[in-house]
């Protein structure tokens, strides 16, 4: 460390990145559990790899369930998916998990459901 730098000075790493929940499972397909209740225990929404049509990097969600009596991760950019995300971290900041059922809908869009 150079001389001339005072060590409280330096920032912490782990304090200036998010907290992104560290997820362990099988990943399967989201079509493997559409019509399925399902019980989510973590998620997270990240920049994935993929690009939209204005060159910005699409969300990327990752859900972790229990799914068969084992714990499951699911990855997917379904814009409605998403969405419900966001807005229940919105409006249930404190909430740890949630229970939903994934359909698609009109074979166009993944969406939970009751």
């Amino acid at each position: 460390m150079p001389r001339d730098i005072d060590e409280d000075d330096i920032p912490n790493l782990a304090d200036s990145i998010p907290d992104v929940p560290i997820m362990n499972g099988k990943v399967i397909g989201i079509d493997e559990v559409l019509n399925v209740p399902l019980v989510f225990t973590k998620w997270s929404i990240t920049k994935s790899k993929w690009k939209d049509s204005k060159g910005e990097p699409k969300p990327l969600l990752t859900l972790q369930f229990k799914f068969e009596g084992k714990t499951r991760i699911l990855w997917t950019s379904a814009a409605a998916l998403v969405k419900q995300i966001r807005l229940f971290q919105e409006n249930c900041p404190d909430a740890t998990y949630f229970k939903a059922t994934i359909k698609h809908v009109d074979g166009k869009f993944y969406k939970f459901f009751k």
